[in-house]
């Protein structure tokens, strides 16, 4: 008895606890019986095949009977095996696992109560349906399921409809809920500072900065040596087609053409844009009338007519309705912290046409690359090559060859014609990687040969239909993609040195180059003197291997093509002298939230600094015994700027923000800021108020900031510029304008202008603008004799330093007084920084008067720094027009020359500062 007792313990840990019912006596005989079975299953019979033969020949029936056996043995060994795995695995079922605790106590019940349900659930939508049928069929009418919406539509169902990315890896989808990858993520990821993942921009993870140091090297790229490229695909695409008057008409609507006099429109000379031979980049305005507001800037491209449209056209009108001939397609490239703006008023613009105008949108199907520099057409040239299209002719094929062939040379796309474009369809550059350097032939002929181009420019004669424009086109290219896995079998299979022979099978990639002046969207464009720019249009899945090839191309100079990020396409846009979209159109609904966005950023970093180390706003110490930042100092405070302007002069000035952290980004309004009261729960908000982000991609139309200023058209800017009186001639005030536009301009219109300073000195972003003081005459007089002397000691040179220039002007100027020289030589001594925080001097010889009262305040620092190419400090911001131009309401102005450029002189003084500058200012 106490011999048995183990064996049957061991049993049932081993076999469960019903085993021990049909247990053997022993553990010999359970053992043996275990053995037999396991051989049993592991000795599957056969049966030899020599029985089949007879003679040397095969019983064919005898054959088959044999398989037949061997068959089912091997099924018989094979469910033994199975039942024996079955037998031997100990089962635990539901009903004898019961719960040991309240919590499976608890989940058992959840689990039963919602199978009750679902069943229910499932027995009442049965029921349901049979009743309907049985309805249905009573009535004899029979109605259909609605259709399920697809998420991503295809293209007869994608006009007017939103569209969603879809990731191009899935395992990477769930990282890109909330944003979307550029096609060059993967390659930015690990060279460059990105977006925060929590904190996207646009809806996009983009490049911020390269991780190495870049500010010097980006210069020199894209003035002096070399390249600078970046991946533009965020930018944002509409495409439109229908009959070419209805497109012209929405086009109308948007405000093309009718923002600057004679740069674009629907006049005779812009028939090359109609035509699709050029490009046209202005702004785009919202609304009618005097109340139209700049939206954004955009760049319009027509397509090409095909043969046998140019045909048709040549020989007479067509009477083909809306299918046929006669239907037109226009891509709009825009900002995307603009786009839902642009999408909306496109939707009501189209809608009003008749025959309706199909909008679709084009942004993830559509990249871009943009490049610039004296190396980018080399790089171009040699990563994009042409090749035979089939819809194509063949003198067009050649014509794009040879013409895109003798512009490896060119330094600046800036010299071609203005707004020119290519289209040709481009073969596969992973082909011809690792890609060789061009011979860049420096002879008279080949210079003669650009020089010719340059001056005809062939295309225009031959340009052909691009199949970009082609949805079908553009998924072909993207679908004959082959793998980099292929690719690299077919390179090994070629000889070395040697890149692989072209096949039927390649893709043909469909790309539109633009040239333009310019790298910064806007008015101005082709106004300032950069390099110009590439921008390069192609499908969306062809980005990545087009941009890898390209940067991995060595230049003739030396070097590759360098990386550039958000900060860069800033940073080439100043120092062209240009304003960059949107953060230098604060006038803008786009402009206003990037803004908001970087308020709440500086303020947070603001705040992360201790207090010791941190900028104390009220304790800024202005000349006059004045003291406190006006307004808030991370901020540029246009709200503070539309106040109207104190009635007293010399009243009190407001202390700034004592308490920064109760004040809510910015919003508050008037130069007595509400404090928020501790019994009240929420902190005074304002109408200004917009989400730190853009717009989010919603079906509804988003409800417009309507700002209390705007940017005014350059017309209006040019016609107050040229007959307002900077500041009128005798103390009495100018003649009232009596167009609206012009009357709205000069009390709510902001005015985008460049500026660079007068002597040394810069000025960083959220810096004050203010004018010559217009009620102190004293200091309004000192401050132009600083500038008096310094036209004096800079009159023979203008190119040596502060202590060269005094001491060798001081010897040849015997107008120049002691004062004068002992003053200039220690500003030539002091540095920049002791300069800057030592005490303002209050005098008539001191180099840095007392900047002027609020109320000569007109205007803020949107980008600005010490610019490499001017050697000064330089910088982009925006001013009220109607206080830059005195007409502000204000009757003690003094008395200025015609003509002695007073007017466009201003006073910079950075936040948190008390010294001021002088400068110019020019509007751009």
């Amino acid at each position: 008895m106490t011999a048995s007792l183990p064996a049957k313990a061991e049993l049932k840990r081993k076999h469960g606890t019903n085993a021990t019912v049909n247990a053997p006596s022993t553990t010999a005989a359970h053992r043996a019986r275990k053995r037999a079975r396991t051989q049993d299953a592991r000795q599957i019979a056969v049966q030899m095949s020599d029985k089949a033969l007879k003679d040397g020949e095969l019983d064919v029936d005898k054959f088959l009977r044999a398989r037949e056996w061997e068959i089912r043995a091997l099924e018989a060994g094979m469910k033994g095996a199975k039942w024996k795995a079955q037998d031997n695995t100990p089962t635990v079922t539901a009903k004898t696992r019961k719960p040991r605790n309240t919590r499976d106590h608890l989940r058992l019940d959840t689990a039963k109560r919602l199978g009750r349900l679902a069943a229910k659930a499932k027995a009442r939508g049965k029921n349901g349906g049979e009743r309907r049928a049985a309805d249905q069929a009573a009535s004899g009418k029979i109605s259909a399921r609605p259709a399920k919406t697809k998420k991503h539509a295809t293209a007869s169902a994608s006009a007017s409809v939103l569209l969603d990315a879809v990731p191009l890896v899935a395992k990477y989808r769930k990282r890109q809920m909330h944003k979307t990858w550029l096609p060059t993520h993967i390659y930015h990821t690990k060279r460059a500072h990105m977006t925060p993942p929590r904190d996207p921009l646009w809806r996009f993870a983009l490049p911020l900065t390269p991780t190495e140091k870049s500010y010097r090297s980006t210069h020199r790229a894209s003035h002096l040596r070399g390249a600078v490229a970046w991946d533009t695909s965020y930018m944002a695409t509409i495409g439109l087609m229908g009959r070419q008057d209805s497109i012209e008409q929405v086009l109308k609507l948007l405000g093309v053409g009718r923002e600057d006099e004679g740069q674009g429109g629907f006049k005779t000379r812009d028939r090359k844009w109609r035509e699709g031979r050029r490009s046209w980049t202005g702004w785009t305005l919202d609304g009618d009338g005097d109340t139209a507001r700049k939206m954004a800037p955009v760049t319009v491209i027509w397509c090409v007519r095909q043969k046998r449209q140019r045909e048709e056209k040549r020989d007479g009108p067509t009477t083909s309705t809306d299918s046929g001939p006669s239907r037109r397609k226009v891509m709009i490239r825009v900002h995307p912290s603009a786009f839902l703006q642009l999408w909306h008023a496109t939707l009501g613009a189209a809608k009003r046409q008749h025959p309706i105008v199909q909008v679709e949108d084009l942004r993830f199907e559509i990249g871009s690359i943009d490049v610039t520099g004296p190396g980018a057409t080399e790089a171009l040239v040699a990563t994009l090559r042409p090749v035979s299209d089939p819809g194509r002719e063949d003198d067009e094929v050649s014509t794009t060859e040879e013409t895109w062939a003798a512009l490896n040379s060119l330094t600046s796309p800036a010299s071609l014609p203005r707004d020119v474009l290519l289209g040709f369809a481009a073969s596969d550059p992973r082909l011809r990687h690792p890609p060789r350097t061009l011979r860049l032939s420096t002879a008279a002929e080949t210079e003669h040969t650009l020089l010719e181009v340059l001056a005809t420019w062939p295309p225009d004669q031959s340009q052909g239909a691009c199949g970009l424009f082609d949805r079908n086109a553009r998924l072909h290219a993207c679908r004959a993609l082959p793998s980099q896995k292929s690719i690299h079998r077919r390179q090994a299979q070629t000889p070395p040195g040697a890149y692989p022979d072209p096949l039927p099978s390649d893709p043909q990639i469909p790309v539109v180059i633009l040239a333009l002046r310019s790298l910064a969207s806007g008015p101005s464009v082709g106004q300032g003197h950069g390099q110009g720019q590439w921008t390069v249009l192609l499908p969306w899945r062809c980005v990545g291997p087009v941009w890898s090839s390209l940067m991995h191309y060595p230049l003739s100079s030396g070097g590759t093509l360098r990386l550039g990020g958000l900060r860069e396409t800033q940073q080439v846009a100043w120092e062209a002298g240009l304003p960059w979209f949107p953060g230098d159109f604060p006038g803008t609904s786009a402009g206003w939230a990037w803004e908001l966005r970087e308020r709440a950023r500086r303020r947070a970093a603001w705040e992360r600094r201790p207090k010791g180390k941190r900028v104390e706003w009220a304790s800024v110490a202005l000349a006059g015994g004045r003291r406190g930042e006006s307004g808030q100092g991370w901020a540029c405070d246009w709200e503070r700027l539309m106040q109207p302007l104190p009635k007293a002069a010399g009243a009190e000035q407001h202390t700034g923000n004592d308490d920064p952290r109760e004040e809510r980004h910015g919003a508050l309004i008037g130069p007595n800021p509400a404090r928020r009261s501790k019994s009240a729960g929420a902190p005074p908000t304002s109408s200004l108020e917009a989400p730190q982000s853009s717009f989010p991609l919603q079906a509804e139309p988003p409800t417009p900031l309507r700002l209390p200023f705007h940017h005014p058209s350059g017309p209006v800017v040019a016609h107050l510029l040229r007959t307002t009186p900077t500041a009128p001639t005798a103390p009495t005030a100018p003649s009232t304008p009596t167009d609206p536009l012009h009357v709205r301009a000069l009390a709510h219109g902001l005015v985008t202008i460049k500026f660079s300073m007068v002597d040394r000195g810069t000025a960083t972003t959220c810096a004050r603008i203010y004018r010559l003081p217009s009620s102190d005459l004293t200091l309004r007089q000192q401050w132009l004799d600083l500038l008096r002397r310094r036209r004096q000691l800079g009159r023979q040179s203008g190119r040596s330093t502060h202590r060269d220039d005094a001491r060798d002007h001081d010897e040849q100027d015997p107008s120049v007084s002691r004062a004068m020289r002992r003053q200039a030589l220690a500003d030539s001594l002091l540095p920049n920084e002791l300069a800057e925080e030592g005490t303002t001097c209050v005098g008539t010889d001191s180099s840095h008067p007392p900047v002027p009262d609020d109320e000569d305040l007109i205007g803020f620092v949107t980008t600005g720094d010490f610019s490499l190419g001017e050697g000064k400090g330089t910088g982009v911001g925006s001013v009220l027009l109607g206080r830059a131009l005195g007409d502000d309401g204000s009757t003690s102005r003094p008395s200025v020359k015609r003509g002695s450029g007073e007017g466009r002189l201003c006073i910079v003084r950075d936040a948190g500062k008390g010294i001021g500058r002088l400068a110019r200012w020019e509007v751009v």
